[in-house]
Formats: structure tokens, sequence, C-alpha cells
């Protein structure tokens, strides 16, 4: 359920409490983004629960069946009292801008070192500018697997193509991805298979070149 919770957040960018009554009770998991204090909220709710824990952007709660409405009635209202639209629109926090020259083993090397990586401790996260699309293909359902290399590099800079995925695109845009990047928020990671690994940049959001149109990873 937590899993769930997480991915109708990604989608809505709202307050998510998902449950599930098995045996009689009701068990369930929220999540927030950022904006709303889930933990308490649902002590705004503690009347129609029988216990609940957690913090301010993951939770869960445990609820007999005939209170699930008038729960959900009073969760409602108090994320309608505690936020604005603003609160909801949804926001990347970049940690810093790179160029393609500082991709590398050695940063890759020390951003794992940083691991685990969660809400007190998030993976950092980077914005390149102007990158080309040298190659793309559709991996799993809606994952769109790509080589990247830099518009424009300085001549001394011998920049080497990146391996690059974004998960989770729209169908629309697997079929007609962009053949350049004006800016990409992105993870570097090491992608480890079989016996190898190799640095790939894992795409949060991107902006299409020569476009104003913001794609977002659902």
């Amino acid at each position: 359920m937590g899993i769930v919770a997480s991915r109708l957040v990604d989608r809505y960018y709202r307050p998510v409490v998902v449950i599930s009554v098995t045996d009689g009770m009701g068990k369930g998991s929220a999540r927030s983004p950022d904006g709303f204090d889930l933990y308490e909220g649902l002590k705004g709710c503690a009347e129609y629960l029988e216990k609940f824990g957690g913090h301010k952007a993951a939770a869960g709660v445990t609820l007999r069946p005939e209170n699930i409405p008038a729960f959900r009635r009073d969760f409602e209202r108090i994320v309608c009292q505690k936020t604005t639209p603003e609160d909801f629109v949804p926001k990347l926090v970049i940690d810093g801008e790179i160029s393609g020259s500082n991709v590398s083993g050695e940063l890759a090397d020390e951003l794992e070192a940083l691991a685990p990586f969660g809400t007190g401790n998030p993976e950092p996260l980077f914005m390149l500018s102007d990158m080309d699309v040298l190659s793309a293909r559709v991996v799993g359902a809606h994952h769109l697997q790509m080589r990247l290399r830099p518009s424009n590099p300085p001549k001394a800079d011998q920049t080497r193509p990146f391996d690059a995925i974004l998960f989770n695109l729209p169908a629309a845009d697997c079929k007609a991805p962009p053949k350049r990047f004006h800016r990409i928020a992105c993870h570097v990671r090491w992608n480890r298979w079989r016996d190898r690994k190799n640095i790939q940049l894992v795409i949060r959001d991107f902006v299409a070149a020569r476009s104003d149109r913001i794609v977002e990873n659902v």
C-alpha cells in the first residue's frame, strides 16, 4: 500500500491515504508531498483512528471500517484548511548545475557513499543544459532509455556520451521523444548489470529544446 500511495502522490501531487480492510479492521499507508504535514493532519482526525504513527511525509493508520467515511471527510477538510493551491504545484529542488565533464565515475562513487537516501537524506539532484539525444528506445512499458551528449562541449572537453533513462513517460512521448533537451534534472548513479557497471543519468524531469513545455515524470 505504501508503494501505491507514493505513486499516487507522484501522479497527483496530493496527500494520499490508501486503506485496505482485512479481518474487520482497516489498515492504511499515507504519503504526502511537501507543503502538508501529514502527521499533524492525522492528529486532527485521531478520534476516528485506532492508532497512527509516522512523520510529515509518510505515516500508517489503523481504523475501523465504519469510521472510514468520517475520517475521509475530516482529513480532506484539514488538508484544504492547511494548504493553498501553490502547495500542490510540483517542485524539484536542484542541488547544483553541472556540465558533462563533471559526470564521472568519481562523482558517482562520492554520491553512492552518501546513501541510503530518503526523507531526511534526499538524493542529490543536478541540472545539465543542452543535451543531444543520440539514440532512444522504449524499455518496459513506458520507460525511455537514451544516449545523451552535450550539444556544444568546449573543444578541450572530450565528454563521452552518457546512458540515461526516464521512467514512466506518457505513451505519446515515448513514441516521439525529444531530439534535444534544453535542460534535464537528473540523478547520477552507477547502473550495475551482471558483472559490469556504467554511469547512468536517471532523469526526473526535463524541458525539451525550443519548447517551454515541461513533461512531468509520473
